[in-house]
């Protein structure tokens, strides 16, 4: 291949890649649960499989399936409302706290007599712009929450039609080849399934990893709740690089609220920082980032995009997608060097 029909190819994949953005970015209701049904296909078509080799009928394959991933997700859902709803007990106090640490800085402020007269309007109208915009955070959220749950339905109806006409779909796709690259496409279809399994099955062996760390370290800190404090933060991991640090803001809040030691708060930062770094530099890259085959620089990247077109479900997608989509780049002649480039190799190649 000569260097302008590469440099041609290259250019129309750019186009290519341009548009596909747009399109993903403004067609976001649209897309985001087809992903999420083919994702979660991905993972449940293993004991599908298993339970069709049994000579379950496909429906009732499925259909045990989905309800076993059901009552799995239930099951964590309810051990975490009864967690918070033991830390709500405390939410009372805690709450009189906050409130009571934010009037006692505003009135040490409001005495110093060279601010009093220029900082009071500004304080004023800093509280208010800081209750509005807790209050636009909040309406936020509320309604990310209320469009995931309406998600859940036609994710699920999604994942069971995936699950159903799965070798009808792969007929489609093998059809659109040649019969001399069937063989490498299937192969590849393969990849696919492959590649999402490990990825979220090394999630979940970080998960559990990081939950452990992080509970005892404040239990032997001392904070209350460590169990909650410490999976919830490993939980938010599913965010890559960032989310332990997110993870660590709520139990650095209680503590600088609940306690009158100040060393406890200053605790926490210090164990959550440690273990952050610990968490970037060796867990999500050996656990997580050996089953993706990503280099930590298109992660990052890929990260903030799909934070930007997506949100948070854009962030959790981000990498899955980013190591599908290096598969597919590998398996076309043309495309190998921006397999390379997305490559944990990068270097060595």
């Amino acid at each position: 291949m000569n260097n302008s029909s590469r440099l041609a190819d290259t250019a129309y994949l750019l186009i290519i890649l341009l548009i596909g953005g747009y399109l993903l970015s403004i067609g976001k209701m649209l897309v985001v649960p087809i992903i999420f049904a083919i994702i979660l296909a991905f993972l449940m078509y293993p004991l599908c499989r298993w339970l069709e080799k049994k000579q379950f009928h496909r429906i009732l394959a499925i259909l045990i399936t989905m309800l076993s991933t059901l009552t799995l997700i239930v099951g964590v859902i309810i051990l975490f409302t009864n967690l918070f709803a033991g830390l709500v007990t405390d939410m009372d106090d805690f709450r009189w706290k906050v409130i009571q640490t934010v009037q006692s800085s505003i009135n040490w402020v409001a005495s110093i007599p060279m601010l009093q007269d220029n900082l009071e309007p500004i304080l004023k109208e800093g509280g208010k712009g800081l209750l509005n915009q807790v209050s636009n955070v909040l309406g936020s959220t509320l309604i990310s929450s209320t469009s995931l749950v309406g998600y859940l339905g036609i994710i699920l109806v999604y994942t069971f039609l995936f699950l159903l006409y799965r070798s009808a779909f792969k007929k489609f796709i093998l059809s659109w080849f040649k019969d001399d690259r069937v063989g490498q496409i299937e192969s590849m279809l393969y990849q696919f399934q492959s590649v999402t399994q490990n990825y979220f099955f090394g999630l979940l062996i970080a998960v559990g990893i990081l939950g452990t760390i992080n509970t005892i370290g404040l239990y032997i800190i001392g904070i209350e709740h460590a169990f909650l404090f410490g999976f919830f933060a490993a939980c938010l991991t599913i965010i890559p690089y960032i989310g332990t640090t997110i993870g660590g803001l709520l139990p650095t809040l209680f503590a600088l609220i609940n306690y009158d030691e100040l060393w406890k708060p200053i605790a926490v930062i210090i164990f959550y920082q440690a273990v952050q770094m610990l968490e970037g530099n060796f867990i999500t890259p050996k656990i997580v980032g050996d089953k993706v085959s990503i280099n930590p620089l298109v992660a990052i990247i890929v990260l903030i995009f799909g934070g930007f077109f997506w949100g948070i479900v854009g962030m959790i997608l981000s990498l899955p997608l980013t190591a599908i989509a290096r598969i597919l780049l590998s398996n076309f002649e043309s495309t190998k060097p921006f397999a390379y480039l997305l490559s944990n190799d990068f270097k060595s190649k």
